[in-house]
């Protein structure tokens, strides 16, 4: 045997001997003298001192190892996404808050509206019965009268005073319940409203003018109640 061969064979059994004292994670394999690689079987090539596994080796390099195939890199929004995003939510936004608050407006003024029939048919029910409106005025009389708040017994339609109106002739309670408008103040009565005040237009296209009228109403969003006739009252015409 030449000096060659056995030199390969004691490298050979040294590789055994250091392959079975140590176990690692390299592949079951061995490298010659001659510097080519042969496996052995049931053998594995010890971890080499000073290397890391491969996800350390990333982490060290300040990345992640990826799992399941997935780069958790791709996973999130870059900046240039998120500024889009948040971008678009504006404008959604600054075209569906004018249209959200303009139709909430307009819900509580027909809201307001269907009340006033409610109360409307209510007082003409109580006049037809005493002949009289809330306040106690005759219905025939001129004098003007103003209530601000009709739950009270002054009004007549939920309870009734001895000293405005006929027991014999009350027939009530006449509503069942008298909420406070959408704006949170109570309906007003005003035998003496006056309506107008240069808004209205007639059907010749004039403008009509101010006129007198008994009315029940909503004094709006603004809340500015007695003698005060503004363009956001709400109410209806009873007489």
């Amino acid at each position: 045997m030449s000096k060659l061969s056995r030199l390969s064979t004691v490298v050979h059994r040294v590789t055994n001997v250091l392959n079975g004292s140590a176990g690692g994670f390299a592949l079951p394999c061995c490298r010659t003298f001659s510097g080519r690689a042969r496996r052995v079987p049931g053998r594995s090539l010890p971890a080499k001192a000073g290397l890391a596994e491969p996800s350390h080796t990333l982490a060290l390099l300040g990345r992640r190892a990826p799992r399941h195939g997935v780069d958790l890199r791709e996973t999130g929004f870059t900046l240039v996404e998120v500024m889009i995003v948040v971008m678009i939510i504006g404008i959604l936004s600054s075209i569906a808050t004018p249209a959200i608050l303009h139709a909430a407006k307009t819900a509580k003024y027909k809201q307001a509206a269907y009340d006033l029939e409610v109360i409307g048919s209510a007082i003409r029910r109580l006049a037809w019965d005493t002949g009289k409106w809330p306040g106690g005025n005759d219905v025939t009389s001129t004098a003007g009268d103003e209530l601000e708040d009709l739950t009270t017994p002054a009004a007549g339609l939920l309870s009734f005073t001895n000293t405005l109106f006929s027991a014999s002739k009350w027939k009530g309670p006449y509503i069942k319940r008298i909420e406070t408008d959408p704006w949170n103040t109570h309906y007003f009565w005003d035998e003496d409203y006056e309506t107008g005040h240069g808004r209205e237009i007639g059907k010749s296209g004039k403008i009509v003018g101010i006129e007198t009228h008994t009315v029940v109403g909503s004094y709006g969003p603004n809340k500015r109640g007695k003698n005060v006739y503004d363009d956001d009252d709400t109410y209806l015409i009873i007489e």
